[in-house]
């Protein structure tokens, strides 16, 4: 599900003495405009009261510190960003895929287990990602499919980890994915592990 941030329409009207004062309008998600003092801004939106209540409170407490609203537009466009991200899940885009393919496609066959952690909400779905982007360069994924597992030495790893026997001495398939992966700018360091070779998908 794909979260589209509501179109924000601000009419400001300046508090002056003029006989016909002047009006601003802008449109965008966060594309505000503010000149002069004590404006009064309308706020259009396709959300309910209590939450239309709450963000006049925020609107209210920017506005009443002065901070300058182009800032303000900035830092709710990079919450939108995180909103959506937990809202859909981490995924690749077909650059990211091509990528990954795009190394393992120039080295020798390998197979990949994949297992993701249980509590990881979008461990599952994040992990055939990765699996469809590894099989496009030729490698296989382990029994075609992404496995779970409950609880584990690994359940506290936040992100995406290459399990190998040694850390410090990976074999040449872990190094060849984990190069893959940061072509893809995903981030997949080695945790040393007697499961052997696997490709582990922890929470976000």
């Amino acid at each position: 599900m794909k979260i589209i941030a509501p179109l924000f329409v601000f009419f400001c009207w300046l508090a002056t003495a003029q006989p016909n004062p002047p009006s601003g309008q802008t449109t965008g998600a966060c594309s505000p405009i503010n000149t002069g003092n004590s404006n009064t801004f309308n706020i259009t939106c396709g959300i309910g009261k209590q939450q239309g209540d709450a963000l006049l409170k925020i609107i209210n407490k920017i506005l009443a510190n002065q901070t300058d609203l182009i800032g303000f537009g900035g830092k709710l466009d990079e919450i939108l960003k995180a909103v959506n991200t937990i809202a859909t899940g981490r995924t690749l885009d077909s650059t990211q895929q091509r990528a990954i393919a795009a190394i393992l496609s120039a080295t020798p066959r390998e197979v990949v287990p994949i297992t993701a952690y249980l509590s990881a909400e979008d461990g599952t779905s994040y992990g055939k990602a990765l699996g469809d982007a590894i099989l496009m360069g030729g490698w296989g994924v382990q029994g075609n499919a992404v496995n779970q597992a409950a609880a584990t030495q690994f359940d506290s790893i936040r992100g995406v980890a290459i399990l190998v026997p040694n850390k410090e001495n990976p074999p040449t398939a872990a190094v060849l994915l984990q190069r893959a992966l940061k072509a893809a700018q995903v981030d997949a360091p080695f945790m040393t592990s007697n499961e052997g070779l696997v490709l582990w998908i922890g929470r976000r």
